[in-house]
Parts: C-alpha cells; sequence; structure tokens
C-alpha cells in the first residue's frame, strides 16, 4: 500500500472520499517504522555498512537545503524522501530480494486492477479527458502514473521469470496485462520503459554467469542514460516526427530549452531540492509564464536534477546509484545484480522524458531492491548458485563463505 500511494495512487480521490485518509495513515506508518529503523541502525554496524546506497542519495536532497532558495520548500520533500530510503532500509532486513519482488508485483497488479474498476464506478475521475482522446489514469492522479506502474510491473514480472519465480504461461498473461494499461494510459515513455526491461532481461540471460560483463553492462546503461538526457533536445524532433508525434514533443522541447537556461544561474549547486516547481513564485513559475502549460517537472530525469543539485550534486547522485549497481554487480550470485539491472533500465529510461528517478513510490522501490537480501538469503543464493555451477562438489560451505560455521539443513 506504501508503495502503490506513493506512486500516486488514491490522491486522484483525496479530498472527495478516504484517499487523503489513507496517504496520511500511511505517511504515519512510514514514519514510526524509519524512526524503529534509526534507533536499529545505530546498534550495528554492520547493517550500516551493507546499506548505505540508498542512504547516501536520500542525503543529497536533504543537504541541499544549506543552499536552497525555498527552503521550507526544500525540508519537507527532503524529509520525505529519507524517510522513504529508511523505510526501504528496514523493509530489506525483514524480506529478502525474492519477497520484495513479490510483494511489489502484486502490490503493482492489485493497483492496476483497482484502476480497472475505479474507470467504470467513477469514469469522472479515473477518466483523464482533458489529454489525447479518452485515457485511463485509473486510481492515479495522471494518466503517466498509470504508465508507470504498468512499465514497474513489467520488470517485476521479468525479474520474477528470470529467478525462475514463474513460468512462461504466467510471464506472458502478466505481459498481457501490462501492456493493456499502457496502450489505455497512452503513456509512450512508459512503453519505452517496459521494452528496456525487456531488452535487459535479454542481455542478462546472455552475460549473468560473467562478472566483468555484468559491470561493462552497468556502465553502458548510465553512458547511455547520459548521452540520451543530454541530446535528446537535439534528436527529439526527429524521432517524433518518425513516430508521428509533434516536433515539440507536447511541448517538452521548448520546455528543455528554458529548463537548461535557468541551470546557468546556479550551474554547479543547483537551486535545491524540491524548489523548483513547488513554489508559485519559484523558478518554475518563471518558465511557465514562457509557456502555455504550468509543468510540474522539466519532464528529463537529468536536466531536472541540475536544476536542483547542480552539475557537482547530479554527478554525484548519478555516481552513487552506479557504485550501488556496480556493487551488486561483482557479487557472486547474480540476482541481485539482475533485480537492480532490469529495474534501473526502465526507470532511467523514462527518466528521459518524465523525471522519476526520485518520484517517491519510484525511489522507494529502487531503495528496496538496492538494500534487498542484506539479512538472510544472500549467503543462501550464493550457496545455491555455487552448487548449481558446480553440481559435483560436495554439499559444504564455499571456501568464500566459511566463518567457522557449518550450514544447517
Amino acid at each position: 500500500m506504501i508503495l502503490v500511494t506513493s506512486l500516486g495512487g488514491f490522491q486522484a480521490f483525496a479530498g472527495k472520499s478516504g484517499g487523503q485518509i489513507l496517504y496520511s495513515a500511511l505517511a504515519l506508518a512510514i514514519a514510526m517504522m524509519s524512526i524503529v529503523e534509526i534507533a536499529i541502525w545505530r546498534r550495528s554496524t554492520r547493517i550500516r555498512h551493507r546499506t548505505w546506497w540508498p542512504i547516501g542519495l536520500a542525503a543529497i536532497p536533504a543537504v541541499s537545503t544549506f543552499w536552497s532558495e525555498a527552503p521550507t520548500y526544500t525540508l519537507p520533500g527532503a524529509i520525505n524522501i529519507a524517510l522513504l530510503a529508511l523505510l526501504a532500509v528496514w523493509t530489506s532486513r525483514i524480506l529478502s530480494l525474492q519477497q520484495i519482488v513479490q510483494a511489489a508485483y502484486a502490490a503493482l497488479v492489485v493497483a492496476l486492477l483497482l484502476s480497472a474498476v475505479a474507470v467504470v464506478i467513477v469514469p469522472t475521475l479515473a477518466i483523464d479527458v482533458e489529454s489525447r482522446g479518452e485515457l485511463w489514469q485509473g486510481i492515479f492522479n495522471h494518466k503517466n502514473s498509470l504508465g508507470r506502474a504498468a512499465a514497474l510491473m513489467t520488470a517485476m514480472i521479468l525479474v520474477r521469470y528470470l529467478m525462475g519465480d514463474v513460468r512462461r504461461p504466467q510471464l506472458a498473461l502478466a505481459l498481457l496485462l501490462s501492456t493493456f494499461f499502457l496502450w489505455k494510459s497512452g503513456s509512450q515513455t512508459a512503453t519505452l520503459g517496459s521494452a528496456m526491461a525487456l531488452l535487459a532481461a535479454l542481455v542478462i540471460s546472455r552475460i549473468r554467469r560473467s562478472r566483468p560483463a555484468r559491470s561493462g553492462a552497468t556502465l553502458a546503461l548510465f553512458a547511455f542514460y547520459v548521452a540520451a538526457a543530454v541530446s535528446l533536445s537535439i534528436i527529439g524532433p526527429m524521432v517524433a516526427l518518425e513516430v508521428g508525434r509533434d516536433e515539440t514533443l507536447t511541448g517538452r522541447t521548448v520546455l528543455w530549452a528554458l529548463a537548461e537556461e535557468a541551470t546557468h544561474e546556479h550551474p554547479f549547486l543547483g537551486f535545491g531540492f524540491n524548489t523548483i516547481w513547488a513554489p508559485e513564485d519559484g523558478v518554475g513559475a518563471t518558465i511557465a509564464s514562457r509557456l502555455t502549460f504550468r509543468p510540474s517537472s522539466a519532464h528529463n530525469g537529468l536536466l531536472d536534477l541540475r536544476l536542483q543539485f547542480g552539475w557537482l550534486g547530479a554527478l554525484a547522485f548519478l555516481t552513487l546509484l552506479g557504485l550501488g549497481v556496480l556493487a551488486r554487480a561483482r557479487r557472486q550470485s547474480w540476482r541481485p545484480w539482475s533485480a537492480a539491472f532490469i529495474l534501473l533500465s526502465c526507470i532511467l529510461t523514462m527518466d528521459l522524458a518524465e523525471t522519476s528517478i526520485l518520484f517517491g513510490g519510484v525511489f522507494y522501490l529502487l531503495s528496496l531492491v538496492l538494500s534487498a537480501g542484506q539479512r538472510g538469503g544472500e549467503g543462501k543464493e550464493d550457496y545455491l548458485e555455487y552448487a548449481t555451477v558446480r553440481p559435483n562438489v560436495p554439499l559444504e560451505v564455499p571456501p568464500t563463505r566459511r566463518r567457522g560455521t557449518e550450514l544447517r539443513s
């Protein structure tokens, strides 16, 4: 429920039904569990060392409060991100990676099915009639949020399939369901994210046993993201004409030019987290005054990172994220890396035209996958793969995992 709500679920009904009450109750639950996490985390150096990637990512928005032009907007947003990171660390210590992926997949499926029910029961709230045609937004606050949920569902079912958790008929049924909601939402960005997740799954099936290949694929993904995000304003109009869209990509190219111009005011540290589009008199309002619409983001993840954190903060954020995935690529077991790689392939692709990486639910799910498997299951996964790759070895603890204890059956 926390994942669905932080993705924008039920916010379309806030103030009109019980959506606001549910949203507030889940926010309180996050805060309480995060306080417990802080108390336990301080007493365990082992946990602190193993789960610092989400904490490090959440620290960047918090640090930007010191130079923010609107700290009253930056601090609440940074606290929200920090609580989601702490909750992810707390959850990953209780559940294994496989359980987290199963729970995330189930939550996304339920959210999509509830969206279909909402379209039937309350079509005035669940259908977006102001966009291109009558597109579904379901229980979410925007049609792109519904598409984002469908794309993340595609990524989760692919992870489950690679882990051997589901068979091909279940995979085909899940992909058919996600494709239906992608079509009804009309989100082409989410469709590209789903396609990228499928491509990542194919890559994993070929290189998952090779640690250098896993590291190379991770570096290639980040290189592709940076290159595409920087050059999209140039190649975007050409791609739009090829796929039958207007050359401005629904006003995005004009927005990118104005946002790029705004980054020159604070090129190194940015304006601060959550200070661009939320304030009525902020930089976003200045940009919107030169447009025919009021944007809620730069519709380009890297550009939004540069606006909020500058080049230094954006590079620090991407470096921490990349190192977190590379740390999993160098592990003996390929499963933790495969989950992070598929999910990140989907998120970064969507991030090129719809800012997603610091979106609440997306950041929470990414933090879960980055810190998953830290308690119970990691050593077991490595041992099972060790025995699978070398079936003739005796059933004993692998040499790299020997700690003076024996493996109990």
